[in-house]
């Protein structure tokens, strides 16, 4: 196995990461999510949001929010604030998350996040091995999908085609 390459060597050493990295992983799949939107005429400026969780939860409202976002990562422990992830809106919206470790506040959170995640096309993906959050949500009656991270990209179209093909033709 070739050694791991850092892909942005100019960024804080605290902010790089690595071609076989889960963030790396990450990115990989929701920029090919984007890209399959484009393709399939279903992406808007407006159409596509981002919420970045760790120590801080941080929400881009727009594509280009969401692409700045995307690259801007944060690597410490995870905290989500479910007001910035949910939008209050009445309309049924595709939405998902994925985690590589355990939310430490989920056992403050889990009621409203599971509660807010049943009023949307929604599921889960965990990175690794089970936690407090994946074994909640799936006890809920909420998808979750487990994977090393390598699957990433295709689990995401896999996932959201019938929800995009539908909403767009």
């Amino acid at each position: 196995k070739k050694p791991a390459r850092i892909l942005n060597p100019w960024a804080a050493k605290e902010k790089q990461w690595t071609d076989d990295s889960v963030y790396h992983h990450e990115l990989l799949s929701w920029f090919g999510l984007v890209e399959f939107l484009r393709k399939q005429g279903a992406l808007r400026q407006t159409s596509v949001h981002l919420a970045n969780f760790s120590t801080t939860t941080v929400y881009g409202k727009s594509l280009e929010d969401s692409y700045t976002l995307a690259l801007s990562p944060q690597f410490g422990s995870t905290f989500i604030d479910v007001n910035k992830v949910f939008e209050k809106s009445p309309v049924k919206q595709l939405l998902f998350s994925i985690t590589d470790g355990r939310v430490q506040n989920w056992p403050s959170i889990k009621e409203e996040f599971i509660a807010e995640a049943k009023r949307h096309y929604y599921f889960h993906i965990q990175v690794g091995r089970e936690t407090a959050m994946s074994q909640d949500l799936k006890t809920s009656g909420l998808p979750v999908l487990y994977d090393s991270g390598r699957n990433l990209g295709k689990m995401l179209i896999d996932l959201t085609r019938p929800f995009v093909t539908r909403r767009s033709t």
